[in-house]
């Protein structure tokens, strides 16, 4: 189990989670300028 545990935690890496967030605000940017355009016109 403690290994598990461990593998697990890996994932919460922070330089794996950076990398999560950017593709995360990406996505957030990308849908708000497309609702933007189709609703301002």
């Amino acid at each position: 189990m403690s290994a598990r545990n461990l593998a697990k935690a890996r994932e919460y890496h922070e330089n794996l989670l950076r990398e999560r967030r950017i593709q995360f605000y990406e996505y957030v940017r990308d849908a708000t300028e497309a609702w933007l355009k189709a609703t301002s016109r």
